[in-house]
């Protein structure tokens, strides 16, 4: 077997694309020939090695389910002209005609399952693709549980990989007052309910503040909240960093207020750097699955500003447990690191390929 696909909506912008990367890059530096099929978005923001092929598929199609036929035929195409032995897809629905020509397919979930519209012909399409695949990786195991046994019994649960070596470490000593949140501004990561948080903590506590890294469609809505409840002073939009991980090493705390959310990376990147971390206990359970409420970190309810705001409270008044949230942390680097995680994934694949 040396023959691999990887493909992904695009190389850029959110945490699926940030894992494909790795992956790639680990899978070819172990020997294997990689092409990496590019479906919606021809943009590069995460590096792979110069000499990985990539394809960017575009199409001209008016209709959806125009385009995604045309999206499916031209995928199954690379593919074959690779002579590909496996296909890792991060997208479902645009490798069924890869999957039905008989080639496997590993696909992955990176969201909660629970938030789709189970009626939608886009459902019953992965559903079709899942039940097909050659194995099904899930971020989480809330996630995995949400699938029939057919399903289930041809998955396993990975988590994301971390370039764990290149993480800075949380500065205990920083004399920072800043709270800080970096994610994709889209209505899932539910911004206002921080805002809502962070403006009543500072009538207690004034020489707080927090700090929003990130872009999004949302950016405008959250810019005119913060506006209106005149926050402007203590709540800053920062927009994208390049240097997120050392603003996080030297803030004072990481705040994650997610709807729902598959396995956040930015959460791992602050638990793994050690940051003391609040964090919405939200479906299908990623948070929990790495958070102990009050022994490596806080977990607080879903759409609930007090208690964020209790949790924010508790963080400033009990410095020892900020300390002690960083020391139960420190076994996270190497359980998430990338040659501990795409090991994982390198067994998946050989598994599935063709014999």
């Amino acid at each position: 077997m040396k023959n691999i696909v990887i493909v992904v909506q695009r190389l850029s912008g959110g945490g699926a694309e940030r894992v494909a990367s790795i992956l790639t890059n680990y899978l070819y530096e172990r020997g294997y020939n990689m092409l990496v099929i590019l479906a919606y978005y021809d943009t590069r923001e995460y590096y792979i090695h110069e000499e990985i092929k990539t394809i960017a598929i575009k199409t001209n199609k008016k209709s959806a389910c125009a385009r995604l036929i045309e999206r499916n035929v031209r995928i199954y195409e690379a593919v074959k002209r690779f002579n590909a032995d496996v296909v890792v897809s991060f997208i479902t629905n645009e490798v069924l005609l890869t999957e039905c020509r008989g080639i496997p397919v590993v696909h992955t979930l990176r969201n909660d399952p629970t938030r789709i519209d189970n009626s939608s012909i886009k459902t019953i399409l992965r559903n079709f693709a899942y039940s097909n695949a050659a194995q099904v990786v899930f971020q989480t195991e809330g996630a995995r549980q949400f699938f029939n046994n057919s399903i289930k019994n041809k998955s396993q649960v990975i988590f994301n990989p971390l370039m764990t070596d290149m993480l800075p470490t949380w500065n205990q000593f920083t004399e920072s007052k800043t709270f800080i949140t970096a994610c994709r501004l889209n209505k899932q990561k539910n911004i206002p309910m921080m805002i809502r948080a962070m403006k009543k903590l500072h009538e207690f506590y004034p020489e707080y503040r927090l700090d929003i890294y990130g872009s999004g469609e949302e950016k405008n809505s959250i810019e005119k909240l913060i506006n209106e409840f005149h926050c402007e002073y203590y709540i800053a939009l920062k927009g994208h960093s390049t240097d997120i991980h050392s603003i996080m090493a030297n803030s004072f705390a990481f705040v994650m207020s997610s709807d729902f959310e598959g396995l956040s990376n930015s959460m791992l990147e602050a638990l793994t750097i050690g940051i003391p971390c609040i964090c919405t206990d939200s479906p299908p359970g990623g948070a929990r699955t790495f958070i102990e409420n009050y022994k490596n970190g806080l977990l607080c309810q879903v759409n609930n500003d007090e208690d964020l705001y209790e949790k924010m409270k508790y963080l400033i008044e009990n410095k020892d447990r900020r300390l002690e949230f960083k020391k139960n942390n420190q076994n996270l680097k190497k359980k998430l690191c990338v040659e501990n995680i795409c090991k994982q994934w390198e067994l998946v694949i050989t598994k599935s390929a063709k014999k």
